[in-house]
């Protein structure tokens, strides 16, 4: 069959084709790499101009990780700095230290006091343990509650948080304990609340995939890490192991019990017994976490 396309046109589409080039009109983008280096590969720093080796590449910058920097500084945007006076997680922190959620400050395991506002029946004097050890009543002043889910999120217990054996403390996220009980309808009688004054992070937020640990004033691990959470729903207590799906009741916040006391074989000391999301339209403040002493 004889061709249709008109000699002058066959004649130009060979001349581009035979060029290597585009058809008049149309500009060619270059290839994706072009004019980027590519990054250098390497083993150690040693092997890098410049930066640091990560990954097996070299990369620019001071610092990738607050490792890479002092004891007493951080690392921002590639440069190792001097903390932030207010910090919002660990990586604001220099060295091993936390971000207090209560103040906003960093500190060192088991220096200094928690700052907070404690609320509520039951307020004790008594010494207690402090550590976890089954008592006619227990210290929680600077044990840490930890959220695990990315990197860690702390709330450290302020000073003059007692429990006795069997008592509940509530810790809601951001509310007065009369705004708190107007919204789950009450505490249970004898709970001791807290209110944690908490911003966008720290402890307790619930959005789902949180995992909870609790820790003494030293910093040795007295429960947990929990089971990971969902939203919109409450975790019970009702087993010893904490990372056991059979030692946790999931249920809706419609069965939340905020401050009830449950008896479980084979606990004792304090250990996470509740913790519960809030649902609706700016309702998040009402989220808690407790902690008994069993």
């Amino acid at each position: 069959m004889r061709s249709t396309v008109p000699f002058a046109v066959a004649s130009v589409v060979a001349s581009v084709l035979a060029l290597g080039a585009c058809p008049p009109g149309n500009n060619s983008d270059p290839p994706p790499d072009a004019g980027v280096d590519e990054p250098a590969l390497c083993i150690d720093d040693e092997e890098c101009e410049s930066g640091f080796c990560r990954f097996g590449v070299c990369v620019e910058g001071e610092c990738v990780v607050k490792a890479d920097c002092s004891d007493t500084q951080v690392c921002k945007d590639g440069a190792c700095i001097d903390p932030p006076e207010n910090c919002a997680g660990p990586d604001d922190c220099p060295g091993t230290s936390l971000c207090d959620g209560f103040t906003d400050t960093c500190f060192a395991i088991g220096e200094g006091e928690g700052e907070g506002e404690g609320e509520g029946e039951g307020e004790g004097e008594g010494e207690g343990e402090g550590e976890g050890e089954p008592g006619p009543e227990v210290n929680l002043a600077e044990f840490l509650l930890k959220n695990l889910e990315q990197g860690t999120h702390v709330l450290r217990i302020p000073d003059g948080i007692t429990l006795t054996p069997g008592q509940v403390l509530v810790i809601g996220r951001k509310a007065s304990e009369s705004e708190f009980r107007g919204h789950w309808g009450s505490i249970a009688a004898g709970a001791r609340y807290l209110n944690a004054n908490l911003g966008s992070s720290g402890v307790p937020l619930i959005n789902g995939g949180e995992r909870h640990q609790l820790e003494n004033a030293s910093g040795a691990i007295v429960d947990g890490p929990t089971i990971v959470g969902g939203e919109s729903k409450c975790y019970q207590r009702t087993g010893s192991a904490a990372g056991s799906a059979s030692s946790w009741s999931e249920v809706d916040v419609a069965s939340a019990t905020p401050g009830a006391a449950v008896a479980v074989a084979g606990l004792s000391g304090p250990k996470i017994s509740e913790w519960c999301d809030a649902v609706g339209s700016g309702k998040f403040v009402f989220e808690y976490i407790e902690i008994t002493n069993y």
